[in-house]
């Protein structure tokens, strides 16, 4: 299987875990993260890509969510990122609902 990867099998794992240690919040890091990404797609591993895009911090979810419907043919895991990248905004901004700040807490009734 870890031929097919392009090498040895302990090759993959060195190069999987050099690309681990990046800080993916930094610019280095987020530029790696989306040029393996997309060294990946041209070597037809579409759900590692997609994992390497979401790698970044903020994740590609965009780009992930695109190669889950256009690559894998899979509209339910394009859905599931999408939801997934969306509840960690979410969780990232405490009281951030858009509204009075009631709305997550007490439901429709708030504010009555």
């Amino acid at each position: 299987a870890d031929a097919s990867r392009g090498g040895k099998a302990g090759d993959w794992g060195g190069k999987l875990s050099k690309l681990l240690a990046f800080d993916f919040s930094t610019d280095r890091g987020r530029t790696a993260a989306r040029k393996n990404a997309y060294a990946l797609l041209a070597k037809h591993e579409h759900a590692l890509a997609c994992a390497c895009f979401l790698l970044a911090e903020p994740p590609y979810a965009r780009d992930a969510a695109l190669v889950a419907v256009d690559k894998m043919r899979n509209p339910d895991l394009a859905f599931a990122l999408a939801r997934l990248v969306d509840a960690r905004d979410v969780s990232a901004r405490p009281g951030d609902d858009g509204g009075d700040g009631d709305a997550l807490v007490a439901g429709p009734r708030a504010g009555r």
